[in-house]
C-alpha cells in the first residue's frame, strides 16, 4: 500500500483534462481511496472524499467507484462553457453530490441550489433540487423556483441523446402558486402585455436542442384571476390538451 500526498497540474482523466488536483490518498493494487481531495478545471473547484476500485493497479470502465463532493457558488455559464456545453442557463450553483456504480457510467445524487438564475432568458431568484443522474438520463425528484412573485414545482426525467449533453426528451410535471404575468417573459408577451397572476397545472412532454425548447404535448389547466388586457378586466381558466 502507497500512503501519501498529491499535488499535480493538467492531469488527464479519461476524456477530461484537470487544471489543478490535490489529494491525500492511499493506493493498492485493487484500489485508490482518496481521504480527501481539490480538483480545480478553469471556473470549477470541487472538494469531497471518495475512492475507486482498480484492477491490477489500472482503472477500468466497470471498476466500481463511490464519493462525496461539493460545489460551493460556481458560476454555472463558466461550467457549461469549460464543459462544451451550449445551454442558456445561468446563476451561481452550489451542491452536495454522491457517486456510485461504476466509472464508464456514474450515477450521481444530488441536492442543488441555484441563485441569482437564468434559464431561457427567463430570470429566476432561486432555485432548491433534487436530481439523480443514472447513464444518460435525468431524475428531477423535486425541484422549486422562486419566480416573479410566486414559485413553481416540477418534477420528471429528462433522457440525454447517447452523443450528446445538448440534445435531450422530458418529461415534465409543472405546477405553479400565482406568479405575476409581467415577471414571466414569453407569457407577458403572448399576452401582449397583460397585467394579473396565473396559477397552472401541467404535464410538459418537450424536446430540448441546445438552446431550443420545442414542447410537443402539453396537458393541463392555467387559472387568470383579476386579469387585466387594457381596459378589459375578467377571470380566465385555459385547459390545454395535445395528443
Amino acid at each position: 500500500v502507497i500512503q501519501g500526498q498529491l499535488s499535480a497540474e493538467q492531469v488527464r482523466l479519461r476524456d477530461t483534462t484537470l487544471d489543478r488536483l490535490n489529494a491525500d490518498f492511499s493506493l493498492a493494487s485493487d484500489a485508490l481511496q482518496l481521504r480527501s481531495f481539490r480538483v480545480e478545471q478553469g471556473a470549477l473547484e470541487v472538494r469531497g472524499q471518495g475512492g475507486i476500485r482498480l484492477e491490477a493497479w489500472r482503472q477500468c470502465d466497470e471498476c466500481r467507484l463511490d464519493g462525496l463532493a461539493t460545489l460551493t457558488r460556481l458560476p454555472l455559464e463558466r461550467l457549461l462553457r469549460e464543459l462544451h456545453i451550449d445551454v442558456p442557463l445561468a446563476g451561481r450553483l452550489s451542491a452536495d453530490v454522491t457517486a456510485s456504480g461504476v466509472l464508464a457510467e456514474p450515477n450521481l445524487a444530488a441536492r442543488v441550489q441555484v441563485e441569482e438564475g437564468s434559464l431561457m432568458d427567463q430570470p429566476f431568484e432561486h432555485l432548491r433540487a433534487r436530481l439523480a443522474l443514472n447513464g444518460r438520463v435525468l431524475q428531477i425528484e423535486s425541484s422549486q423556483t422562486e419566480l416573479a412573485g410566486g414559485r413553481v414545482e416540477a418534477s420528471g426525467t429528462i433522457r440525454f441523446a447517447a452523443d450528446s449533453w445538448e440534445r435531450a426528451q422530458a418529461s415534465l410535471n409543472l405546477k405553479t402558486s400565482p406568479v405575476q404575468i409581467s415577471g414571466i417573459r414569453a407569457l407577458s408577451r403572448a399576452l401582449n402585455g397583460a397585467q394579473g397572476t396565473v396559477s397552472a397545472e401541467a404535464r410538459v412532454q418537450a424536446s430540448i436542442n441546445g438552446r431550443n425548447l420545442q414542447i410537443e404535448a402539453i396537458d393541463g389547466e392555467a387559472r387568470l384571476p383579476r386579469l387585466s388586457l387594457g381596459t378589459a378586466e375578467g377571470n380566465a381558466t385555459l385547459n390545454a390538451l395535445t395528443q
